[in-house]
């Protein structure tokens, strides 16, 4: 007596490929707007099931890195929250970079990471805080490292979106704009 699964959440390459093919074909229009009407959009590389799949792969890498990181973030020690959670992004960019072909050497990739999570947040001064604080409450330190653990998690979601993106649109980690991607970023966390 063989009981059946039930069917993962993610689609197999055949059932990717047969997709594609089921696909109706884009129609375009006969009558193009003005030119000075048309936004400057970048056009992106077309859908294919590999490139499917590496975005399954990717978004799978990033979702791992930041439990890791969540778990990381909620590290009762000041300091070494914020070290655990800058190798785990540290690694998940190695990860994304390695699943789109892109080489990233150690000496390149610190200070790209260092940048952008010391201009995000700072686990160690909310640990910081959370220290003086637990003086006048008790228990304020389950506050602090709840909250410490979520940040860690967004910003790790967001930075690995971040790199998805450039990766995919054939950018490599020498050039990132790093300035952009913390505003972004910042935007992104300051709306949770």
């Amino acid at each position: 007596m063989s009981k059946r699964l039930p069917k993962a959440a993610l689609s197999t390459l055949d059932d990717i490929y047969r997709e594609q093919a089921q696909a109706p074909a884009a129609t375009t229009p006969t009558a193009a707007p003005a030119p000075s009407a048309l936004p400057v959009v970048v056009a992106a590389a077309p859908a294919t099931p590999e490139r499917d799949l590496r975005r399954v792969r990717c978004e799978l890498i990033v979702e791992r890195h930041a439990t890791y990181a969540a778990l990381g973030g909620g590290i009762p020690l000041p300091l070494l929250d914020s070290i655990g959670v800058s190798l785990i992004i540290h690694n998940m960019v190695q990860a994304l970079a390695r699943q789109h072909g892109v080489t990233v050497r150690q000496e390149q990739l610190k200070p790209i990471v260092a940048a952008l999570i010391g201009g995000l947040f700072s686990a160690s001064a909310g640990g910081l805080a959370t220290a003086l604080a637990e003086r006048i409450i008790p228990g304020a330190w389950i506050i602090g490292s709840a909250a410490s653990s979520a940040a860690a998690a967004a910003c790790t979601r967001y930075i690995g979106d971040q790199f998805i993106a450039h990766f995919e649109s054939g950018g490599t980690a020498i050039d990132a704009d790093i300035a952009q991607w913390r505003v972004q970023i910042k935007a992104k966390l300051a709306a949770l």
